[in-house]
């Protein structure tokens, strides 16, 4: 399980840098006409045999910062993940405070900032009506944690976010929140959750965030804060704007539509059982991702669970309940702890913190 820390959170940048206390409208310019969903998978079926392999770092888990072949490279500990429309994975490598990017020929380097990060961890990312790719990173332990990223074409350049508010008499307030854990972003809206608070955000693009759902410990399924939440922590968004949260300690996955109404896609009681909604069980949720648009993907401990939207059928397809770390055929591979999950085309992504490895999982 991923280590909730007490955080205060700004978000969202503009193409140039932004003061940190003005809680002005964002300058970034996303398409609202296309909703562009990133990072997807082609695989129309998770039931064909998939293998697991060792896809950069090295096989005895040493620690280390060295940049090169993806094989010969080293990682700290490698947290969020996520890949371009074109292939190139970008990891936040916590323990080394940096950013490393693997390109599609199989390249590490780290993106050389004048400054270390302190604590990079989750990354999202969106696509502006040029079609630049922007990447919003959190930087655990700041004042300003969450930072925006420009690869490619602009340098992979930094700059800061605005802030969320909300209104107090009139006058924006900027916005505290307890522990922020994740987020999310479609178009110029961005959800963010307070693990904390037990809430989801939803910031807009006037600078002003609102309580979208939850809000006290518990577990129900309602609309808006009536609905109750026990310590979410991970978020992702599909194209027609319905979000999905890991309700860590409730073992559930839950939507949220457009309207703010909650239900429980799948999960019960603590457990490692596949099944039909609450007939499955989840045992540690640390991450969940879109895949495709019928298809979550979600880290569970030593496990990647793929989640049916039309069914709710929760199916594993790499790793199980126990850890380890055995390549090959992907029900019988092992991971030491799955921290986060990407994809692309036909391959899945998966970031091991603690054994310092990105492991691929691909079609036989």
């Amino acid at each position: 399980m991923k280590i909730l820390k007490d955080y205060v959170v700004v978000i969202l940048f503009t193409a140039s840098l932004m003061s940190l206390f003005s809680c002005k409208k964002d300058a970034v310019n996303s398409n609202k006409n296309s909703k562009v969903q990133l990072g997807t998978t082609t695989l129309s079926s998770f039931t064909d045999p998939l293998e697991v392999s060792l896809y950069a770092g090295v096989e005895n888990h040493e620690y280390g910062n060295l940049d090169g072949p993806r094989l010969l490279a080293k990682f700290a500990s490698p947290n969020g993940i996520i890949s371009t429309p074109t292939g190139t994975l970008y990891i936040t490598d916590t323990g080394n405070g940096s950013i490393r990017k693997i390109t599609p020929e199989g390249i590490v380097s780290t993106i050389p900032f004048k400054k270390r990060f302190v604590n990079p961890h989750s990354l999202t990312m969106a696509m502006a009506s040029d079609g630049s790719i922007y990447f919003y990173f959190l930087e655990i332990g700041k004042e300003r944690p969450i930072r925006g990223l420009q690869p490619h074409d602009r340098n992979d350049s930094i700059s800061w976010p605005a802030e969320v508010c909300h209104i107090v008499d009139g006058i924006k307030i900027p916005f505290v929140f307890a522990n922020l854990f994740d987020f999310a972003t479609l178009d110029r809206t961005m959800y963010l959750v307070d693990a904390g608070a037990h809430t989801i955000i939803k910031r807009t693009s006037d600078g002003v965030g609102t309580v979208f759902a939850g809000g006290t410990a518990g577990y129900k399924d309602d609309n808006g804060t009536n609905a109750q939440f026990n310590t979410p922590t991970n978020i992702a968004v599909d194209a027609d704007g319905n979000l999905y949260v890991t309700d860590v300690l409730n073992f559930r996955i839950r939507k949220i539509t457009p309207d703010g109404t909650v239900t429980t896609i799948a999960g019960s009681t603590k457990g490692f059982t596949d099944g039909i909604g609450s007939s499955a069980q989840f045992t540690s949720l640390e991450d969940v991702i879109v895949a495709n648009s019928n298809t979550l993907l979600v880290a569970d401990g030593y496990a990647v669970r793929a989640i049916d939207l039309t069914t709710h059928q929760v199916t594993t397809i790499a790793g199980g309940a126990t850890p380890g770390y055995v390549n090959g055929p992907a029900l019988s591979a092992r991971f030491s702890g799955i921290s986060q999950i990407a994809v692309h085309n036909n391959d899945i992504y998966v970031s091991e913190e603690g054994a310092r490895y990105i492991r691929k999982i691909s079609p036989l």
